[in-house]
């Protein structure tokens, strides 16, 4: 059964690009390593990193990208579209993950989870 928030994501063009990229990853072998994926359009470079600070640092903007470790059966648009809603969620509450040793904040499973989880990082 197809996931209903494939049908219509609410990052667009972004979050089809994204899980195009997490796919292709995924079937040239990259399980388990690490993605950066622009928080603006949801593309990426397409290189593979071993260690989410690489990714990091090869980044001209690393705070406008999020990190992705990439699963062995690739991404769904849908799973795409949560995970930059998430992300773009947290850039707008103002966090900027730019040192690979900052804690960056978990994705929750339910939208409920992450809009509390950004109040906590926000006070708000």
């Amino acid at each position: 059964m197809r996931d209903t928030l494939d049908l219509e994501p609410q990052c667009g063009d972004a979050a089809r690009r994204m899980a195009s990229a997490v796919t292709l990853a995924a079937m040239n072998g990259g399980a388990g390593r690490w993605l950066a994926v622009r928080l603006q359009d949801g593309g990426s470079d397409h290189v593979l990193y071993d260690r989410r600070s690489d990714a990091m640092s090869h980044q001209l903007s690393p705070e406008y990208a999020t990190y992705v470790l990439v699963p062995p059966d690739g991404m769904t648009t849908g799973q795409a579209d949560r995970v930059l809603g998430f992300w773009r969620d947290c850039y707008g509450a103002g966090f900027r993950a730019v040192d690979p040793r900052d804690d960056i904040p978990s994705m929750p499973l339910t939208r409920p989870d992450g809009l509390r989880q950004i109040r906590l990082l926000t006070g708000r």
